[in-house]
């Protein structure tokens, strides 16, 4: 497997914190739901992040993660038209459960439906 950019992570960051500042814009100031169960991560003043404390050491834990539409493995891309903000529950929960068989199938069905809509 390849190795990352050195600045990958700091780029994801800055994304992340783009899609935070472009759909809090479009709620209303108010935090983003989450893309998959619609809910709403609160904490502090700015909602990004909570700070936990793990092995006596405060950490920050960011309250949304970003989630490729499409996955990169597929074909996706880290533009931010492919990319949404979901909680950790939910990205957790969809980078865990394996596709079923005749997914993609599946897949181009509702995206055909979608575009006839």
């Amino acid at each position: 497997m390849g190795r990352a950019h050195p600045n990958a992570g700091r780029r994801m960051r800055a994304i992340r914190q783009t899609l935070i500042q472009q759909a809090r814009a479009a709620n209303g100031g108010r935090p983003p739901p989450c893309a998959i169960c619609g809910h709403v991560p609160r904490s502090g003043a700015d909602h990004a992040y909570r700070v936990r404390m793990r092995d006596g050491m405060p950490v920050r834990e960011h309250l949304y993660e970003l989630d490729h539409v499409v996955e990169l493995k597929d074909g996706g891309t880290n533009d931010l038209d492919n990319l949404r903000l979901v909680c950790r529950k939910c990205h957790y929960r969809r980078r865990e459960t394996p596709k079923p068989a005749g997914a993609d199938a599946w897949e181009a069905l509702v995206a055909e439906l979608a575009g006839q809509a």
